[in-house]
């Protein structure tokens, strides 16, 4: 009983001591860099779009129509001989006919009359299929499409982009079906995927891009709508496979140019982001936190300034004198002690806040360093939060350093 009532009472205290932390959720917004800068002062790009497909489609036409005009000539010869049989089918009918006739004539009542034998049946050259075309794609219709925030498109611009679209491809066709007995559906999936190479040329840098994209690479997949009966389906789709690959062309561009924004934006672009934290404050009966809550309160306002590029330089002066405060205050700090007014509770507090102000001052040895300090110290909320910031802090780090 008396170990139950030790614990209880530790347990109060902890609980007690974490009291005097405010747990603030803050949302901020705020410009992001690119991980790669490509653009000069003038935040301009421009986009060039071309097709490596075009002999592909220039070599199937031309294969249909040699083959087509094989075809022809093949089913000439086929025809002469076919007309050639029937001929001589006729012929030995006629003669056949003509002594029949004779023996009539001659009064033979038992002649019987010849039947004439069918003609052979045909098997003519099978005509060849047309080829699947690739659709041209219109470059007008696709540099509009391609957007990166932060960034304008002046076709003048020294940051180039090329995009080279290398071809629709059919993949596999796969007869599947949905439900159970006897209410089983079935449809067809397919696959597709039109592959796309991309260039990127960084205002006074030269190339920094040069590969085939790799989220181009995969085929996608794409089901049609499912009917009761395997023969319905195979109806559907002989009425409607053309219709089928042409549409799936159209939204392969479409993804495409889907993937291509996302990753212009996020590498090249100055996306707004939106950033949640916890940002902490103190407040307790008896104790005087009136200098942690002005701190807290200056952070705020600084961070929320971020989201405007001409208050910037205003947000980072607040942030420095949010840090001269808590500098002041951690002055007191005594984390193991449980009584004191700057306990592990609201040092780790103002550690974490600090660490979010070094961050957006762009003083990531100061921020690595501070969040290690709350780690050290071990308050298990306050180390998730430190820890965190680590990830945070590297990947604001390396775009700082790449817009340097």
């Amino acid at each position: 009983m008396k170990k139950l009532l030790l614990l209880f009472l530790g347990l109060s205290g902890t609980w007690a001591s974490a009291q005097n932390i405010l747990d603030n959720k803050v949302t901020f917004k705020y410009t992001q860099l690119p991980a790669v800068k490509i653009n000069d002062a003038t935040k301009t790009y421009s986009v060039e779009v071309s097709m490596s497909y075009q002999q592909r489609n220039t070599d199937s036409t031309n294969a249909y129509d040699l083959a087509s005009k094989n075809y022809l000539t093949t089913l000439s010869t086929y025809m002469d001989a076919y007309d050639q049989q029937k001929a001589q089918i006729d012929r030995q009918h006629l003669n056949n006919m003509i002594i029949w006739e004779n023996q009539v004539i001659a009064g033979n009542t038992t002649a019987v009359a010849p039947v004439k034998p069918p003609y052979p049946g045909m098997n003519p050259p099978v005509r060849p299929k047309k080829p699947f075309l690739i659709k041209e794609i219109q470059p007008t219709s696709i540099i509009p499409a391609i957007k990166i925030d932060g960034l304008t498109q002046n076709t003048g611009s020294a940051a180039k982009i090329k995009i080279v679209f290398e071809g629709f491809e059919k993949g596999m066709i796969k007869l599947e079906q949905s439900g159970t007995a006897p209410a089983i559906k079935y449809f067809y999936s397919i696959q597709y995927r039109h592959p796309l190479s991309l260039q990127v040329e960084a205002a006074g840098k030269g190339m920094v891009y040069s590969q085939r994209m790799a989220e181009t690479e995969g085929f996608r997949s794409w089901r049609t709508k499912e009917f009761k009966t395997k023969s319905e389906l195979e109806l559907w789709w002989y009425d409607n496979e053309n219709i089928v690959w042409e549409e799936r062309q159209t939204q392969a561009i479409q993804e495409n140019i889907s993937v291509l924004n996302s990753y212009f934006v996020s590498t090249y672009g100055y996306p707004v982001q939106s950033r949640r934290i916890e940002l902490y404050s103190a407040k307790q009966k008896n104790i005087d936190y009136s200098d942690v809550q002005k701190a807290y309160s200056t952070m705020e306002t600084a961070l929320l300034m971020l989201a405007y590029p001409d208050k910037i330089q205003q947000a980072q002066a607040k942030l420095q004198e949010a840090l001269g405060m808590y500098n002041q205050i951690l002055q007191e700090s005594n984390p193991n002690d449980k009584k004191a007014r700057v306990d592990a509770n609201v040092t780790s507090a103002c550690l974490v806040n600090m660490t979010e102000a070094y961050i957006w001052l762009n003083d990531y040895s100061n921020a690595e360093m501070t969040a290690n300090k709350v780690i050290t110290i071990g308050v298990n909320k306050y180390e998730r939060d430190a820890r965190a910031h680590l990830e945070f802090i590297r990947f604001q780090q390396a775009r700082y350093a790449a817009n340097q």
